[in-house]
């Protein structure tokens, strides 16, 4: 580009040095922090554009860019100096120039930091935006932008790896938009720190589908708000654990058939955990020592009721789920009054506890009533089974309570009350081994997972199998052999659950058939020996 041209040019040059040099900020006295004579910004024309322009033609320049577009103009502000007194002809003079950038230094700071601890942002889309947002910001966010990089990297170790979140949420926003469904694979870490994708029981990679309806953020992560064709409920689900995210052409289930939507913001009891379910009506007794930590935990929807000198009886609404963890981290000062049900997956969750710290396994012989209790839900989850109207969440207790009951007798003699369990769990797993619904098959295959682990519990504590994964069996039928996989976590059951199903479904239809080949063996033989007996030989 010729000089001439180059100098038509200058105006765009002065509001870019402007904008890169100078800021609005004032020191203890009102003075500009950062500013720019006139000498100041013909050197710095020099300096960056390679370009000389004498004092006049800058003054010129500045004039034409103060008074050539109001919306430039608002933005640039300045000294001014009467100038020529003396000689009796004064004359206004501007100077110390600077700009008034969008966002002061404290609010380039404030997004800086949040982007800087957030979670849900990958470091590489990190480093981007904290770049973009410097270059808005007075000279002080430019001057600090090599140390905010710095601790980026000093903070990424705890940021997702998924790179793919930020392309994640435009998809599922387009198909929230569009009403169309969505189809993903999603993810778990591993010991290696990374994600690898929960997969059927033959080992191939699971493609979810799902109803998209809303993206919620909670614990300082994106989750999906979206609802499984295999259920009639609301999950959450983090969106930074999902991977290859496809737009369908099926459109979503209608709100109202999906339980657990809501169209108004959730409140911080709603997302606490954000684990799956409803929340529902739960009162504590809380130490009034923890009532700033419930209010931060819970905010304004806490109730608070009678209380005595070293205690409060409050109510809020929360998922029972998320209640329990939470009861649970706070076990010293809280206790749960109701609802009862939770009270007791609590107790059952602590003896748990306790029993992994103790070794006297008779001191739980208070267990005695829970055992009959169970005996009696396995009964009739196995009539459920056969029947097909199984409850999931009635056999996602009966799994935890009886999984947990049990633990403490990996490899050891089962005596008393366990006995009976033990036996009733046999008892009851004969009904359902024989095949006729896919959900039958699972019940079968949780049950024997559960007295396996009690039978060679000593080789997975050997293995450093957590307590809370069921050692589940299965039969390889193509290779005629058993074959172990630790894949079933009871604290992720539904989850789980429904990979258990796509593998029996299969199982089922595999059985049928070859339940009607061997009848079909067994009518032909029998109409063979049939004609047989008709046709003695001579």
């Amino acid at each position: 580009m010729a000089d001439s041209e180059r100098k038509k040019m200058s105006n765009v040059y002065f509001l870019e040095i402007l904008k890169k040099y100078t800021d609005d900020s004032l020191d203890s006295k009102g003075n500009a922090r950062h500013c720019l004579t006139k000498t100041q910004l013909g050197e710095k024309l020099a300096e960056d554009y390679d370009l000389s322009l004498d004092r006049k033609a800058v003054s010129r320049g500045m004039e034409d860019l103060i008074s050539s577009v109001p919306e430039i103009s608002e933005r640039i502000d300045f000294d001014t100096k009467v100038k020529g007194v003396k000689s009796g002809n004064p004359y206004e003079e501007h100077t110390n120039f600077r700009y008034c950038h969008d966002f002061d230094d404290y609010q380039i700071h404030l997004l800086t930091e949040a982007i800087l601890f957030s979670k849900n942002i990958p470091q590489s889309e990190a480093r981007d935006l904290i770049e973009k947002l410097s270059r808005l910001g007075g000279v002080d966010s430019r001057k600090k932008l090599s140390k905010n990089l710095y601790k980026l990297n000093t903070v990424s170790q705890d940021k997702v790896t998924n790179q793919q979140i930020v392309n994640n949420i435009g998809i599922i926003d387009e198909a929230i938009e569009k009403g169309r469904q969505i189809s993903f694979i999603y993810n778990d870490y591993g010991k290696d720190k990374k994600l690898h994708p929960r997969k059927l029981i033959d080992g191939e990679p699971m493609k979810r589908t799902a109803s998209p309806y809303s993206i919620v953020i909670g614990n300082e992560r994106y989750y999906l708000l979206c609802n499984y064709n295999e259920y009639d409920n609301a999950l959450k689900i983090r969106i930074d654990k999902m991977t290859d995210i496809e737009i369908l052409k099926t459109h979503i289930k209608p709100k109202n058939s999906v339980k657990g939507l809501k169209e108004s913001a959730y409140s911080l009891a709603e997302l606490l955990y954000m684990q799956p379910g409803e929340p529902e009506r739960t009162v504590l007794r809380v130490n009034k020592k923890i009532i700033s930590d419930l209010v931060d935990w819970f905010g304004k929807g806490v109730k608070f009721g009678e209380e005595d000198e070293n205690s409060i009886v409050c109510e809020v609404r929360v998922v029972p789920k998320s209640m329990k963890f939470w009861a649970m981290q706070y076990c010293e000062y809280v206790e749960v009054l109701e609802p009862e049900s939770l009270r007791e997956d609590i107790k059952d969750s602590m003896r748990s506890a306790w029993r992994k710290y103790n070794d006297d396994l008779s001191s739980i012989s208070e267990a005695s009533g829970a055992i009959t209790k169970l005996c009696d839900s396995w009964q009739k989850i196995c009539d459920d089974a056969l029947d097909d109207t199984l409850s999931i969440k009635e056999l996602e207790e009966a799994v935890k309570r009886t999984h947990s009951l049990l633990i403490p007798f990996r490899g050891k003699k089962i005596r008393g009350k366990y006995c009976e369990l033990i036996l009733a769990l046999n008892d009851n797993v004969s009904k359902v081994r024989r095949i006729r619904f896919s959900k039958a098959h699972a019940v079968a295959l949780l049950i024997d997972a559960m007295l396996y682990d009690v039978k060679y519990g000593e080789r997975m504590v050997e293995r450093g199998i957590p307590d809370n994964i069921l050692p589940l069996r299965y039969i390889h039928e193509n290779e005629g052999e058993t074959r172990i996989r630790y894949k079933f976590d009871k604290n992720n059951f539904e989850e789980d659950f429904l990979t258990l199903l796509h593998y029996t479904d299969e199982d089922a239809a595999a059985a049928e058939k070859r339940h009607a080949e061997m009848h079909e063996k067994i009518r032909q033989n029998v109409a063979a020996r049939r004609k047989s007996s008709d046709n003695p030989p001579a």
